[in-house]
């Protein structure tokens, strides 16, 4: 399970906006589209405020490592496998037809290529709408001091 801290800095009816730093996990991330970035390194993200946090509560957020690996594989691996078939198909049916083999490979390559950007887009709205593959506030860290996220800190003047 990918686990990561942010600070509550807004909370709505339902939702919570929670600042966090930016990690490497976040290039993998299925959805980061649900991150908008405020500086080059923190990052604040809306959630479900489940736990019912407060502003400056430091709260735990969690996203299961199953979910981001198949993200992983259907967004970095399906569209490679899709084009890669679709070349083939192509290819055969060419050559099946009499017809050049080379430009029904690329064709064919193309439009599998397309299909699957397509049926990733579909997949991520129907995956939203379920709810899956979003990260969830898991807890509110105890003991942990009610932190300013809007106060930047000197300068380093050396």
């Amino acid at each position: 399970m990918a686990i990561e801290q942010g600070v509550v800095e807004q909370v709505s009816d339902t939702q919570a906006h929670i600042r966090m730093q930016r990690s490497p996990a976040c290039a993998s991330c299925g959805s980061r589209h649900m991150c908008y970035s405020d500086s080059n390194e923190d990052l604040l993200v809306e959630i479900d405020n489940t736990l019912k946090a407060k502003v400056g509560d430091r709260v735990e957020i969690s996203m299961p490592t199953g979910s981001l690996l198949r993200l992983s594989v259907l967004v970095y691996c399906g569209p490679i496998l899709a084009m890669i078939a679709g070349a083939y198909v192509g290819q055969t049916w060419a050559e099946a037809v009499g017809a050049e083999p080379t430009p029904a490979s690329i064709l064919g390559g193309i439009a599998a290529l397309t299909s699957a950007f397509i049926g990733l887009k579909r997949y991520d709205r129907a995956a939203k709408a379920k709810g899956r593959f979003l990260p969830r506030m898991t807890r509110i860290l105890p003991g942990q001091p009610a932190i300013n996220c809007s106060v930047t800190p000197p300068a380093d003047n050396r």
